[in-house]
């Protein structure tokens, strides 16, 4: 089974220009995913709601464009006219699908040393039937904030703990591999890259420095090979796995 993780930042394509007004360009990113050729693949930062046409739907439309029959979404930040969460397309069926909100923290309850940027985030929870066995693959985007990530792992480490099926849990961190929020993570699952000591960078794509994009297994699966891609199109790289039961 393959699979692959991708914070596509909005289909923006930053092969044109490193700014923060890349354009977007969904059919660029709908034939960079079905190149990949995996299986299943997470998506981050995907606008699933908007009066702008190119950001309307765009799990929907990748998934068409990109030939996967299945998907599943959930939504993070709701911001009335617009949406924004996870998506992940899957070529086998999707059995079940479950989200779980990770609500930004009040203003009131916020460090004073962090970050302004807050952000409501989700994980989403699905289980996918590979050809009669069951694995849940579990994708979700941390906060940049501390606290944020607090909240996010100890919402994680319950729906780790009492799942029946081997885990893939996949996505953007927003934390460097050795950091100690991620260590509730380490102590449940293994890290593809550490696996195949690969310590390659995930972001930026055009001039990467630092690793924040993942994807861990438990235990009960093997990794035969794990791959942090080189072109540039969102402003992070996508990291592709291959596994087995």
């Amino acid at each position: 089974m393959k699979i692959a993780t991708f914070n596509i930042s909005h289909c923006q394509d930053y092969s044109v220009t490193k700014a923060d007004d890349a354009p977007v360009d969904i059919e660029k990113y709908a034939r960079y995913i079905k190149s990949l050729n995996v299986d299943v693949i997470a998506l981050n930062e995907v606008f699933l709601k908007s009066e702008i046409e190119d950001y309307n739907k765009q799990g929907k439309k990748l998934a068409q464009l990109a030939g996967y029959s299945y998907i599943a979404e959930a939504v993070g930040a709701d911001l009335g006219v617009v949406s924004i969460g996870n998506v992940i397309l899957s070529k086998y069926p999707i059995e079940s699908v479950e989200s779980f909100p990770v609500l930004a923290p009040l203003e009131n309850e916020r460090r004073e040393e962090e970050n302004e940027w807050y952000e409501n985030r989700v994980i989403l929870s699905v289980v996918i039937n590979v050809e009669g066995k069951k694995v849940r693959v579990i994708s979700t985007h941390f906060g940049l904030n501390g606290l944020e990530k607090e909240r996010m792992i100890a919402m994680l480490c319950p729906i780790i703990d009492i799942s029946k099926e081997p885990i893939v849990f996949l996505g953007d961190f927003n934390a460097q591999p050795h950091t100690e929020i991620l260590l509730p993570i380490y102590d449940r699952l293994k890290s593809c890259a550490a696996e195949k000591h690969n310590q390659e960078y995930t972001f930026s794509s055009f001039g990467p420095y630092i690793t924040i994009d993942y994807i861990f297994i438990s235990s009960k699966l093997n990794v035969n090979m794990f791959e942090i891609k080189k072109e540039i199109l969102s402003d992070h790289r996508a990291c592709l796995a291959e596994i087995e039961f």
